[in-house]
């Protein structure tokens, strides 16, 4: 799922809601949770098997190698 943002406490509250949207279907597959930033105000939360079981990760896509 999306998840646009325009400021701090908008993107906390809305990243929060995600995340607990898609607890009960990561507990269910046994995996967790990766929260992808696209941009400063785009992120991507979704259940993931690159994710231990029980965890939610963070990661930045917006690092310039």
């Amino acid at each position: 799922m999306t998840v646009l943002a325009d400021n701090r406490h908008e993107r906390d509250d809305r990243l929060e809601a995600a995340v607990a949207s898609l607890r009960d279907i990561a507990t269910e597959l046994r995996i967790g949770i990766l929260v992808t930033r696209e941009s400063p105000q785009s992120f991507t939360v979704a259940v993931s098997p690159l994710v231990p079981f029980g965890m939610t990760r963070e990661m930045d896509e917006t690092v310039d190698i």
